[in-house]
């Protein structure tokens, strides 16, 4: 118990100096002065002459510039805006239900609670840093657009298309997206925590081990709909890649609750999740890993196999060739031979066999789970009629055992995270 608490400590300090991913948001704009706007038609019929002309031999017209404008409130119904300047712009309850936005530049607007229905056209549009909390974007058609680092909290975007777009660092918190397409869609980064799993394109999303949860207020919810939503379409990858998000982002809520609120519970939960699931398996996104470790387990505890394991001596910690029918059993405090004839100590000679039989011990012990004559060792001694069994006494065969107990679980969480359940 006395190691347990500075180690948990260690655990917690690494995490707290470790890297916080920047959570993207429309506070990153610069915000200039805005600039009243009492008529837009003027700038509305010099945009269309522009978009007419500008690739003619003799343009006309000038690009419409909203920059920096307040257009709380304003009814642009059908407008034709395509790559038109709205970068910082004031929408606030603005309308432009059917309007061509195309290409246009709507970079850390201000749009709460704007309207962007009857399938307004935002192809390849720029809402990087946009502020679109309760914005109303149904069936909009988002293909290409980026969304880096916008603010989509309580936005409706039900039935809308986002193939291909970039939603990094974006914070999806209660976002509508029944029945929509994410096909291709960049989520790196992304607060995933919206009120509903898109309809299509899923099993197609990008950089699905990145997404993560708010700091403010986690709730991974949304990212158990999406995993069920993959599993369901036998997107196994993608699957693999979200659980694997979801568990670091849960584990790193119990970190920040335990900075914040002292709570010991959470650190130990979180230490345990970090410990088990994060570095062996990365929540069953790697698999491999675990078997990994557990060979390079095999590996470092070959040299202490072979330094402790062939001192001369019937009391001294070593290990015993043991023939059918021996028997080992404790006598105080250490561990006495039963059968001398059955039971032998190994003494190789020279350094390269004393590493021979630890290399050879030490991978049987990597194998030596199971419980009591149910193991797998066993069940090869068996396969292969074996008669003869590698045996370590005195305090080696606590560290052998200890070897055996944590391949045995590195195994374990390996199988695991190959199964449907992991």
């Amino acid at each position: 118990m006395s190691l347990c608490r500075p180690m948990l400590l260690a655990l917690t300090f690494a995490w707290a100096l470790g890297p916080d991913p920047s959570q993207g948001s429309p506070s990153q704009c610069i915000r200039n002065n805005l600039t009243a706007i009492k008529d837009v038609a003027p700038i509305l019929a010099d945009h269309a002459l522009w978009l007419k002309t500008r690739d003619g031999p003799q343009p006309s017209g000038h690009r419409a510039d909203l920059s920096f404008r307040d257009l709380t409130k304003l009814k642009l119904t059908n407008a034709d805006l395509r790559k038109a300047n709205l970068h910082g712009a004031k929408l606030e309850a603005a309308v432009f239900d059917g309007a061509r936005l195309d290409e246009a530049d709507l970079s850390c607007v201000q749009a709460l609670d704007a309207s962007f229905l009857g399938k307004v056209n935002l192809f390849q549009a720029n809402l990087t840093n946009a502020a679109l909390t309760g914005a109303h974007f149904k069936e909009a058609i988002l293909i290409g657009a980026d969304l880096s680092g916008a603010d989509l909290t309580d936005a409706d975007f039900s039935g809308a298309d986002f193939g291909r777009a970039t939603m990094a660092h974006a914070r999806l918190i209660n976002t509508g997206l029944a029945d929509s397409k994410v096909d291709l869609v960049d989520v790196e980064g992304t607060i995933w925590q919206p009120k509903d799993a898109p309809k299509s394109g899923i099993g197609a999303l990008k950089h699905l081990d990145t997404v993560r949860l708010d700091n403010a207020q986690p709730d991974s919810v949304g990212m158990g709909m999406l995993l069920k939503a993959l599993r369901d379409a036998g997107a196994d990858e993608q699957a693999r890649d979200l659980s694997s998000a979801k568990g670091r982002a849960e584990t790193q809520v119990l970190w920040r609750r335990y900075r914040t609120d002292g709570d010991w519970n959470s650190l130990a939960a979180a230490s345990f999740r970090t410990m088990v699931w994060e570095l062996p398996t990365e929540y069953g996104r790697s698999p491999f890993r675990a078997l990994r470790l557990a060979g390079l387990l095999c590996l470092i505890m070959i040299p202490a196999y072979a330094r402790w394991g062939f001192r001369p001596g019937a009391r001294t910690p070593g290990i015993c060739l043991v023939t059918l029918g021996g028997g080992i059993a404790p006598r105080g405090r250490g561990l006495a031979i039963l059968d001398d004839e059955r039971v032998r100590r190994l003494q190789p000679a020279g350094v390269l066999n004393k590493l021979k039989c630890a290399t050879f011990f030490s991978a049987l012990t990597g194998i030596r789970f199971g419980f009591g004559s149910f193991n797998l060792l066993e069940a090869l001694k068996k396969l292969f009629h074996g008669e003869r069994d590698l045996v370590a006494i005195g305090r080696l065969g606590w560290v052998a055992a200890c070897h055996s107990v944590i391949s045995t679980v590195l195994i374990f969480l390996s199988g695991f995270a190959f199964s449907p359940f992991g």
